[in-house]
């Protein structure tokens, strides 16, 4: 892996201090550039972890564990150079008092150091592995946003019995800030995109409601309407226009289907909405006259939507054709006629 801020060699020697302070904060600007360009967030953990393990004076092992959604467990974030059979240990660590280093550190949200695994109480179920990889100390830091909400631990392992040096300590202290922000900012973003998927789902869904509606709609032979009462204007499914002109119309204009109602017939319609005006339902039955010339019988239900002063504002509904039905109600009325005259 290549680490960003790796500092020349020749500078370091030149000036030690000032060099290791450069490569930290040239890191930094690297990590927060892999922040913000999209890395996932195990990459940019990984690169923080390799950025401590190659700048700190002691032979150690870096690790970041995320705090759960529950809040009551510690998963793995990312240790690279840590044995994974104790990456698996640790990961779903309940965070409770006493239980080892990182598990303590985010309970009390304070750092912790256990110079010594093997007889501190707080590491008793881990000492045998730690033992058998040789984490014989170790310091963790819980990492806090700003509101005090726990984030997750930055612990450093060492191969010996020790505390944390103060050239770790300032590591710790200038990456954290930097581990806050990746977390922060990365999730955040893994939380607008699952929201954002989940509003094309649901938009893909409506689409799909919409589509059969239209498809139950045509096979029922029933089209939509909705007027706006203030404008006089209508919008309508495409069935509409057929039922009611035998055309596919493309006009907002509600006068344009009146016109099509049999002139036999607009006594009905008229009375239908001065009912309407009084119940807030819309229903009658009458003929319409085709673009070509042919006459079908329609079905018109709707209702009036009012708003907050008890006005209506919009009128919204269906249409059916039910000529075929009128037609079979006349074949049957003459039937019973042709028997009753037997």
């Amino acid at each position: 892996m290549i680490i960003p801020g790796k500092s020349d060699p020749d500078t370091y020697r030149l000036n030690q201090a000032a060099a290791w302070s450069t490569a930290i904060t040239k890191g930094q600007s690297d990590i927060i550039a892999m922040i913000t360009s999209g890395d996932e967030l195990h990459h940019v953990l990984g690169t923080i972890t390799s950025l401590v393990e190659q700048h700190s004076d002691n032979d150690l092992h870096a690790s970041i564990l995320l705090a759960a959604p529950d809040g009551e467990h510690l998963l793995h974030g990312a240790a690279p150079a840590l044995p994974e059979v104790y990456n698996r240990l640790i990961d779903g660590l309940p965070i409770k008092d006493g239980n080892g280093c990182c598990g303590t550190a985010a309970f009390l949200k304070t750092p912790v150091v256990i110079e010594n695994t093997l007889t501190d109480a707080r590491t008793a179920a881990f000492r045998e592995v730690a033992q058998r990889f040789g984490l014989l100390a170790c310091w963790s830091t819980p990492l806090l946003s700003r509101s005090g909400k726990l984030l997750g631990t930055f612990a450093l392992y060492y191969k010996q019995p020790m505390a944390p040096s103060a050239r770790d300590r300032e590591l710790v202290r200038m990456l954290s800030s930097t581990t806050v922000l990746a977390i922060e900012y990365i999730l955040a973003d893994q939380e607008r995109k699952r929201l954002l998927n989940l509003q094309q789902a649901a938009e893909q869904k409506a689409a799909s409601a919409e589509h059969l509606a239209e498809l139950a709609a045509e096979a029922s032979r029933t089209g939509t309407f909705l007027v706006d009462l203030a404008t006089n204007t209508i919008q309508f499914s495409r069935l509409l226009s057929s039922i009611l002109t035998g055309d596919i119309l493309h006009t907002h204009n509600r006068d344009l289907f009146v016109k099509h109602v049999h002139p036999e017939d607009a006594h009905i319609r008229e009375a239908a909405y001065r009912d309407a005006v009084q119940t807030g339902h819309l229903a009658y039955e009458a003929r319409f006259i085709w673009n070509d010339g042919t006459i079908h019988w329609v079905k018109v239900v709707g209702a009036y939507q009012y708003d907050q002063q008890g006005r209506a504002v919009t009128l919204s509904g269906t249409v059916s054709d039910i000529t075929n039905e009128k037609l079979k109600n006349a074949e049957m009325q003459a039937l019973q006629s042709r028997l009753q005259s037997l």
